[in-house]
């Protein structure tokens, strides 16, 4: 393959029809508006403007009615899962139809009114309570078509919050799968509206009679349908305004929020997508028919549902993983998606599991790849494509880690480290596009350039909205900063306005107004900085930054982002109190890599439970966590102290992460508050 030239990738400029405030930026736009016009909704291949999601999976069922939809993994005799199975858009829609006059017959999404949440003067709620899987897809199309507003919870939700969603909603039906309908009829004595649960799975005898004597009726997704294909209902008539989804966050710092997000939210941001990916001026971000998507992140997270969506606009494929994220890899071998979405978890698994398999390499193999990593890393920064004669030669095997036929990734959620970014960009033979966006902005806010050689940021605002940057000058950060080479390189709180930005949190006017300033600019607590360029860096959640005793503040994802870079490390929180002037660090080991220095060390039978309380090991560790603390160039009061090595993983299991990943600190400081005093007690910080 040529050489690419090398390219500047300009990403928004600042409005010159205001000014720059004394304590705010000018407002930055995507440049691929049009016509100075924010993005509001996109429109089929003939013109059609499509406002609504039920508006662009008809229009791509017209198109691509014979062409496969939905892929779900079959099952064996023995229980093993076998290969995909797939069905087209007509076979979904068709069931999707039935599905929604059924649910109408059933009565089972009454229009109802609440006193405190006048955003809208009625709601028609259909929860959804499961993985993702191609019933999830049938029951929102349905809910899509008659207008219905989606409330989609967690598979990992805890019993209290199961019941103040419910409650909270006056959710009358909820489509439910059978590892969820435990928790649903457990919540039902507690949950007066509750009455009717439609199984994606035959329950069990003991879980159908409890129900029964609740008074929780069952239906099976078959018998909805049934019901509907008897009485067909026209689709209902819907608006762009009127509230697709109640998105409840998922709760980092809390108790959930129900974010209200309309269909503007999502047809904007489809919209957006579409005019700044465009492979000859934009990202790259091209989709056709014939690709394939695997869906794994939770379809009840906004992340995930705007790239279904963003799928089903283009009228391509969508194949639902197994069921079990540590298979994950196995599923995308056998499926061959083209597309692959995740968050830095899993791409830093990527990168441990890589990089631990080309150390046990002979030494002559290891000086073949880092050579070739190091020669097309070079290249890559020049040009920004990932695409090398090396490819074949010395990353075939990387890149079929996912199938082979990977053509875009990327990532969102949390920040990606850069180095990761740039090392997985070059051995996945694949650009991997960074995100950066709220559930309240609907997802994708920004997003980088796959022609963009630099990593560490995450591009700038889409075309659907703009972006300032307030001070948050108790932190240092003004929108007056320069960068090293004396360029304007503003800094502070990150701000959205525009069409992808939320209606407000359900039933709780209150914190609405907290979440806006007075100019209507939705407060994100991010804190970043604006390039040259355009582009915008996230420095920290202002909520997640700490202050210690003698006036540094800490920005700990930085540092845990660091942490996880030690081999030894795979989890890390770091946390400081306020009257201390050190920070401290919970780590949880990498079990592969602990069992490797085991054997080393002449330990074969060693646990990561024992390694945990072993002090070579912990000495170990922490040799790796100062080497990656001095590469990312931490400050002294950065680097922490003291650690405490932790057997238990960070799960949304145990509470402590969100469905997507993300670590639920206050719950993580809690659960770990006697040891975090240990340590300082220790070092006497």
């Amino acid at each position: 393959m040529g050489m690419v030239q090398a390219r500047q990738v300009v990403y928004g400029k600042p409005s010159e029809e205001e000014p720059v405030g004394p304590q705010h930026t000018r407002p930055y736009r995507s440049v691929h508006c049009r016509n100075g016009e924010l993005a509001a909704y996109p429109c089929g291949p003939d013109g059609t403007p499509l406002k609504t999601s039920w508006e662009w999976f008809a229009a791509a069922r017209a198109r691509n009615g014979s062409m496969h939809f939905t892929g779900t993994r079959t099952k064996n005799e023995d229980g093993s899962l076998g290969d995909f199975a797939w069905r087209t858009y007509d076979e979904v829609g068709k069931d999707a139809d039935s599905f929604a006059a059924g649910l109408v017959s059933l009565e089972a999404c009454p229009s109802l009114s609440f006193e405190d949440e006048k955003r809208a003067s009625e709601f028609s709620f259909l929860g959804i309570f499961s993985r993702n899987r191609e019933e999830w897809m049938i029951a929102a199309l349905a809910g899509y078509r008659q207008a219905f507003t989606l409330v989609p919870l967690y598979e990992t939700l805890g019993p209290e919050t199961v019941r103040f969603v419910i409650n909270q909603t006056k959710l009358k039906t909820v489509c439910v799968e059978g590892n969820s309908l435990n928790a649903l009829v457990a919540a039902k004595p507690e949950c007066p509206s509750l009455e009717l649960a439609i199984l994606f799975d035959a329950p069990s005898d003991e879980v159908k009679k409890k129900a029964e004597e609740l008074g929780l009726k069952l239906m099976t997704v078959p018998e909805v349908i049934e019901e509907g294909a008897k009485k067909p209902v026209a689709p209902a008539s819907c608006d762009t305004e009127q509230i697709n989804t109640v998105c409840y966050t998922s709760g980092t710092s809390g108790t959930p929020k129900g974010a209200m997000l309309p269909h503007r939210c999502f047809a904007s941001n489809i919209a957006a997508l579409d005019l700044a990916g465009s492979d000859t001026e934009g990202g790259g971000l091209v989709i056709t028919p014939d690709d394939v998507h695997l869906s794994y992140l939770p379809l009840a997270h906004v992340f995930e549902r705007l790239v279904v969506e963003y799928v089903v606009f283009k009228g391509a494929r969508i194949a639902f993983y197994g069921g079990d994220t540590q298979k994950l890899l196995e599923d995308a071998t056998l499926l061959k998606p083209t597309l692959f979405i995740s968050v830095p978890r899993l791409y830093n698994r990527i990168f441990d599991k890589v990089t631990a398999k080309v150390k046990g390499q002979p030494g002559w193999k290891q000086m073949v790849f880092n050579t070739a990593v190091t020669y097309k890393t070079s290249k890559l920064r020049g040009s920004g494509v990932p695409e090398s004669l090396l490819d074949s030669a010395v990353f075939k095997e990387t890149k079929m880690a996912l199938g082979g036929r990977v053509k875009l990734m990327a990532t969102g959620s949390a920040p990606l480290a850069a180095n990761v970014h740039e090392f997985l960009k070059v051995v996945l033979c694949c650009p991997i596009l960074e995100g950066y966006g709220l559930t309240e902005t609907c997802a994708a806010t920004c997003v980088t350039s796959k022609f963009d050689p630099e990593v560490g940021h995450v591009g700038s605002v889409l075309p659907h909205a703009e972006v300032k940057l307030v001070s948050v000058e108790e932190m240092g950060y003004t929108v007056h900063d320069k960068n090293e080479q004396g360029e304007a390189q503003p800094r502070g709180e990150i701000r959205f306005k525009g069409n992808a930005v939320f209606a407000g949190y359900f039933r709780d006017a209150e914190k609405t107004k907290e979440a806006f300033d007075d100019q209507g600019w939705f407060r994100t607590g991010d804190i970043g900085l604006i390039r040259p360029n355009g582009a915008v860096k996230i420095l920290d959640r202002a909520k997640n930054i700490f202050k210690l005793s003698h006036g540094e503040y800490v920005a700990p994802e930085k540092i845990e982002n660091l942490s996880i870079q030690a081999p030894l490390v795979a989890q890390a929180f770091v946390y400081g109190y306020s009257d201390k002037n050190n920070v401290v660090l919970v780590a949880v080991p990498d079990a592969d890599e602990a069992k490797k220095w085991a054997a080393k060390a002449k330990k074969e039978a060693a646990t990561v439970a024992s390694l945990c309380e072993d002090a070579e090991f912990e000495a170990a560790a922490m040799e790796q966590l100062q080497a990656a603390w001095k590469a990312g160039e931490l400050k002294g009061f950065e680097k922490p102290k003291a650690m405490f090595l932790s057997s238990e993983a960070f799960s949304a299991e145990n509470d402590l992460l969100t469905p997507t990943f993300k670590l639920k600190r206050h719950v993580a400081l809690k659960k770990f508050k006697m040891q975090i005093d240990a340590l300082y007690a220790k070092i006497g910080g």
